[in-house]
């Protein structure tokens, strides 16, 4: 999905073990954008929010700021572990607007 995306939430690093035991950093930020909805008096417009993970490098060179406009390129996926399934929203890319 590409988008145009408003940063909602840019979180602090903290550390996470990786897949093979090593520490590495982590932070959780919310992109939010507008989508046309219908309701019993017709259309409008509602907020839409999105949680992305960052990992490693990209956490730790997030240059994102909250209230920023960016265009983004979101993609969905699940992921399994122990049975049970989880979706898991990427940021894969984005550049920042000029205001």
């Amino acid at each position: 999905m590409n988008r145009i995306f408003y940063v909602k939430s840019v979180g602090a690093m903290f550390p996470i073990k990786s897949k093979n035991g090593e520490e590495i950093m982590k932070r959780n930020v919310v992109l939010a954008t507008w989508e046309c909805r219908s309701g019993d008096s017709g259309p409008y417009a509602a907020e839409q929010a999105f949680a992305v993970d960052l990992i490693g490098e990209r956490a730790e060179n997030c240059a994102l700021q909250e209230g920023q406009y960016i265009v983004a390129n979101l993609t969905f996926a699940t992921r399994e572990y122990n049975g049970s399934y989880f979706g898991d929203v990427r940021l894969v890319k984005y550049v920042a607007m000029n205001p």
